[in-house]
């Protein structure tokens, strides 16, 4: 992921030019939820962070998601400029 892209520009030298910016890089496993009670636990996780609600889902609601959970093994950031 990155923000705060800029884009530096020089008048006189193309080489020059460059670009300021924040990021994150990331290594993680990856893995579909498939069960209701997963895919509750996950979608509750992620209404709770957005409206500190807890919500109640149908199974339909359910059968039409698709989530994911990411473990992180290892994270490391840059600035430029």
């Amino acid at each position: 992921m990155e923000r705060n892209v800029k884009l530096v520009t020089d008048d006189v030298r193309a080489c020059k030019w460059t670009f300021r910016f924040e990021s994150v890089v990331g290594l993680e496993a990856l893995e579909e939820l498939t069960t209701d009670a997963d895919k509750a636990y996950g979608l509750d996780q992620i209404m709770a962070h957005y409206s500190g609600k807890v919500w109640q889902f149908s199974s339909g609601d359910l059968a039409g998601a698709r989530l994911w959970r990411i473990t992180v093994d290892s994270v490391t950031g840059k600035r430029s400029g």
